[in-house]
């Protein structure tokens, strides 16, 4: 049994310091706009130190298993040996835990928009608080709290959340551009992170539990056979009678203070099980009876206790005979006020976006508006603002001819502006718009520039620029080499000649895309390797066409092997020839 409660621990403690080390290392070292997406409460400061000082503890853990029993009995001081956690006080740090379970499964329901999620970690904390209301004495009892602690404070997020995360972060950061995930996983790692001191705290105490309980299952095996030696024959007969004299002098609890403890225990356990009933109820009937949406509600979050709708991603596709039922729609008592990401298709939108009616939603983060018809000199009514939390404005075939006067006063934390086929002029204003400087992500594919704005290096924070099927002849290296952050850099279907290999050298991790540009040669070999390495993409080009190294074919001169699979319905991919786009188009239920 001490060779599975060892191997137990250890796999506990890599797991929960890997966990840790991760999310701390990620807040710490997170982007601007990783800090204004996730919202951590106190990131740099707070946050990422106690995530760090927690995997910190998880690896001593994991090292102090490998060494010999003996010399761990022998590092422990006597007087820890005999120390002993009264019961209550096991039992009542077991009800503490189960509470703040269960507040979390509450927050869970408020942030996940999958229903199986939500089930799965209420019935974990119902088995949590049902299995341990006791004092785990007994192997068996606290092998159970270690598993349960475990799984809620750590392994349920390993599996569900982390490996989706990690492929968007290191992998494949083209699966973050869909709509379905971003609503699906930002909602997730916003729950993930700690967003106010009172859920950090929660967190905290959750952590805490766990080491103690993986613990549990290791050192009371450390310091069983201590110093303590069994009485034989002779020394029973001589110390026998003492004992019982100390035994009888020894002053009695009284009967109503045993009573009392008795009262204390059983309430504990009820407590306990009542917390168990609550979670599983709750969690079953978001299950049984979800709540009514309306059909354009393509993600639903589930809360507890409530029987109206929570819409969290909203596609409202217009037509000549839906028109007054979709002004409708939009509102929170028949959406609720918790919607998160929104989406317009061939809507009536001649007067712009009504931002009253945005306003209605606080938690807004990302607005899609796509073949609608918009007047080009769109303003902001008087006395009016973007909602504070947007973080996400993206327009497709909305032809502006210029960037609209609404669209140069942008939330303030906003990060990503998409202008698809919406320009028809050939350069950008001559001033940065101030309210630019946050973003991101600057998109302006499929348009028709064709001059670069002398401000392009005042955007500090942007780490991606997409100006791909325009008519851009020349890359500005200098300007893009003041970007700090910059590290995708999109300019296929344009009539770029060279490789920028200044911008090359002096940023080893940027990843370029010149597909379908007429470039015939490579002079670097450092260029040519990363070419080879997919990093930097020529495809399409003369140079690839004479059989360079490191070329994929293209499925027409219009699209790039990088924007088909990218979870964007892109229209110039969008033809028999690449597929319709790889089936980007239908997975987010855009038809061109």
């Amino acid at each position: 049994m001490r060779r599975v409660f060892v191997a137990v621990a250890l796999l506990k403690h890599v797991a929960s310091c890997v966990y840790l080390l991760l999310l701390g290392l990620i807040m710490l070292f997170a982007k601007p706009s990783d800090q204004v997406k996730f919202q951590v409460y106190a990131m740099t400061s707070l946050s990422a130190p106690l995530y760090l000082s927690f995997a910190f503890t998880h690896l001593l853990g994991a090292i102090s298993l490998f060494v010999p029993i003996r010399c761990r009995r022998s590092l422990t001081p006597m007087r820890w040996r005999s120390l002993s956690v009264p019961s209550r006080v096991v039992q009542l740090g077991n009800v503490v835990e189960t509470t703040v379970q269960l507040l979390q499964a509450w927050r869970l329901s408020k942030y996940t928009v999958d229903v199986d999620v939500c089930v799965a970690y209420a019935l974990l904390v119902s088995l949590a608080a049902v299995s341990t209301p006791w004092p785990a004495r007994s192997d068996a009892a606290r092998l159970v709290n270690s598993l349960t602690s475990f799984g809620l404070s750590t392994g349920f997020y390993l599996v569900v959340v982390v490996p989706a995360l990690l492929v968007a972060k290191f992998v494949d950061p083209r699966v973050g551009y869909s709509s379905n995930w971003t609503v699906r996983y930002t909602l997730l790692t916003r729950f993930l992170a700690p967003n106010s001191a009172l859920d950090l705290l929660e967190k905290v105490i959750l952590f805490s539990a766990s080491l103690w309980n993986v613990r549990q299952l290791v050192d009371p095996m450390t310091l069983m056979r201590s110093s303590v030696v069994a009485p034989t024959a002779m020394t029973s007969r001589a110390i026998g009678p003492l004992v019982a004299s100390f035994e009888r002098l020894a002053p009695s609890k009284p009967a109503r203070y045993i009573v009392w403890r008795l009262w204390v225990k059983r309430g504990l356990v009820l407590y306990s099980f009542s917390i168990g009933l609550v979670s599983a109820i709750a969690g079953l009937s978001v299950m049984m009876a979800p709540p009514h949406c309306p059909p354009e509600c393509g993600m639903v979050a589930t809360p507890w206790w409530t029987n109206s709708c929570t819409c969290a991603l909203l596609r409202i596709e217009c037509n000549d005979t839906n028109v007054a039922y979709t002004t409708n729609l939009f509102s929170p008592e028949q959406l609720g006020s918790m919607l998160f990401y929104v989406q317009w298709v061939r809507c009536p939108l001649r007067n712009g976006l009504n931002f009253s009616s945005l306003s209605q939603f606080p938690q807004l983060y990302g607005v899609t508006v796509q073949s609608a018809q918009i007047m080009t000199n769109w303003s902001l009514p008087p006395n009016t603002a973007w909602p504070p939390n947007l973080l996400s404005l993206n327009f497709y075939d909305t032809p502006f001819m210029d960037i609209p006067p609404a669209l140069t006063v942008l939330p303030t934390y906003c990060q990503t502006l998409t202008l698809s086929q919406s320009l028809t002029t050939s350069t950008l204003p001559p001033t940065r718009p101030s309210s630019w400087a946050n973003l991101a992500a600057l998109l302006l594919h499929d348009n028709q520039l064709q001059e670069w704005p002398n401000w392009i290096h005042e955007l500090r924070a942007l780490e991606r620029l997409d100006v791909s099927s325009n008519q851009f002849n020349s890359i500005p290296e200098n300007e893009l080499l003041a970007l700090p952050a910059l590290s995708r850099l999109q300019m296929a279907q344009n009539r770029v000649p060279t490789l920028p290999y200044a911008l090359l050298a002096a940023k080893p991790a940027l990843v370029l895309d010149l597909s379908n540009n007429p470039i015939d040669k490579v002079t670097s070999d450092v260029v040519a390797a990363r070419i080879a390495a997919r990093q930097v993409l020529v495809d399409g080009s003369p140079f690839c066409l004479a059989g360079g190294d490191g070329c994929a074919a293209v499925c027409a001169p219009t699209c790039s092997n990088l924007a088909r699979g990218n979870n964007v319905c892109e229209r110039s991919c969008y033809n028999r020839e690449c597929a319709f786009d790889a089936g980007d188009c239908a997975a987010n239920g855009t038809q061109w």
